[in-house]
Parts: C-alpha cells; sequence; structure tokens
C-alpha cells in the first residue's frame, strides 16, 4: 500500500526532488494467511492465522515499522478472535480479544488491552441485537462501550425497519453525540445525513457502488467535501482520495489529494 500525498506543490527542492522518495512517505505491507486450519492434529479449535509486517519510510529506515497478528479459534462459547500489534518505534504492544455468537450472529465482545495502558485492560465494548417480527422495526441493537484509558462512556443504538432499506442510530457519548439516518435510496446508492445533537451541525455521508468499485462522499456544507473512488482492475485495488475545502476563496481545488495501489 503506496500512498502519494499532492498539495498542489513540489515538496523538496529541484535538485533533490529526484533522488530522494521521502516526500512519498511509502508503507509496505507484506502478510501471510493460512487457508486452512494449520495446526489440525495439534490444535482443532484454531481454525485460520495471519501475521504481517509493515515498514513506513518516514519511521524506522532499517527496521520494520509494526508486526500484526490474527488467529481464530472455534470454542463452545463462540468465535474467539486473537488480534497482538507492535509498534516497533514506540514500543507498545496490544492485544484485542474478541468473542462473536457463532451461531446466531446475534452478540459479541470486545477487550483490548496494551503495555503501556495505566490499568492495561485499554477499552472494552459489547453488542446485542434483538429481532421483532410483525411491526415497522426489524430488529434493535445495544452497542455500549467503555474507553478506560480516557475514561469514557458510549453507548449506539440502531433501529432497523422492516424493509431493511433505513437504519436510525443514535450514537451517545460525552463529547459529540450524533444521530444518523442511513437510507438505501437503491440497490447502489444510499444517502446518510448525520445530526449532531448539541450543535445541529448537518453532515451528509454518500455511498455509490459501481459496477468495477465504489464512491463514497462525505459533505460537510460549512467546511469541506471528502470524496474516496475505490477501483478494482485486473492488476488490483486503487484508491484515490480527495478533500476539497469550501470556506477558501481563489485556492487550490484539491488541498489534499492521494492515490494509492493496493
Amino acid at each position: 500500500d503506496a500512498s502519494l500525498l499532492s498539495s498542489g506543490r513540489r515538496p523538496g527542492t529541484e535538485e533533490d526532488a529526484w533522488a530522494s522518495l521521502s516526500w512519498l512517505n511509502p508503507t509496505l505491507l507484506w502478510s501471510v494467511r493460512s487457508r486452512r486450519p494449520p495446526l489440525p492434529e495439534m490444535m482443532t479449535p484454531l481454525k485460520s492465522c495471519m501475521a504481517a509486517v509493515g515498514y513506513r519510510y518516514d519511521d524506522i529506515r532499517n527496521l520494520p515499522s509494526f508486526l500484526d497478528g490474527d488467529a481464530l479459534f472455534e470454542t463452545p462459547a463462540g468465535t474467539l478472535e486473537i488480534t497482538p500489534s507492535y509498534e516497533v518505534k514506540s514500543g507498545r504492544a496490544n492485544v484485542a480479544f474478541s468473542l462473536t455468537d457463532s451461531r446466531k450472529g446475534r452478540w459479541f465482545g470486545v477487550a483490548k488491552i496494551s503495555n503501556k495502558a495505566k490499568r492495561v485492560v485499554e477499552s472494552v465494548r459489547a453488542s446485542y441485537r434483538t429481532s421483532y417480527s410483525g411491526g415497522i422495526v426489524n430488529s434493535l441493537t445495544v452497542e455500549p462501550s467503555f474507553d478506560i484509558e480516557k475514561v469514557e462512556p458510549s453507548v449506539t443504538l440502531s433501529a432497523a425497519s422492516a424493509s431493511g432499506r433505513t437504519t436510525a442510530v443514535c450514537k451517545w457519548n460525552t463529547k459529540d453525540p450524533t444521530l444518523t439516518i442511513v437510507h438505501a435510496i437503491d440497490d447502489r446508492n444510499t444517502l446518510s445525513p448525520e445530526l449532531s445533537l448539541p450543535t445541529g451541525k448537518i453532515t451528509f455521508d454518500w455511498e455509490a457502488e459501481l459496477d468495477s468499485g465504489s464512491i463514497t462522499a462525505r459533505i460537510d456544507p460549512a467546511s469541506f467535501i471528502q470524496v474516496k473512488w475505490t477501483d478494482h482492475s485486473l492488476s488490483g485495488k486503487w484508491v484515490c482520495d480527495a478533500t476539497i475545502p469550501l470556506e477558501s476563496a481563489g485556492g487550490p481545488i484539491a488541498a489534499d489529494v492521494r492515490v494509492r495501489r493496493r
């Protein structure tokens, strides 16, 4: 995954621009994942595992920047996923544990621990979904979470309509609670206006599915427009991000453009 940042000017001087790649800030990721249970005889519950090594050019030149892993287990209680990660420069190690209802998919729980957290456990999150029949509401989902490090509780309530085309999402937290209506206009287009309850500010999210990719846009009428275009080609996936400011007059059309290939 290599990214290119453009801000309307060429970084560096003419003498060193051709010889230096530092202004590109590329990130390289190498990963390997099992396609079948890796240890069927020794560890039957282990269904899959993954390991990844990442390198950021502007981070540590002679060492990998981060290490990631993932292991999936099938247990009597549900599907257990363990996801460790390690940041080489900061020495920060994180491990996330998630347990999911593998039969009906009605609930899950997640706990994240870190060697840099004051109380070891950094955050916890859970979710429970219940279904209804014969009414205008098809299902109701409750997702409480608590950031132990920042001492910030939050809860998300989601109600899906019987038609399956509209979902109301209320996100409560101590900083900026919001109310969002997610509506599928048709099979390819989804519109999601979001209202900030304390300030009354409205932003709009739009997502369109294309034959070979997708386009998503976030519109803040008072500030900016963010557009992300994803194209799936035979040679790989291309992603283009653009942020267009609405406040500055006479400035560049796109203040921030990123193009990357995955």
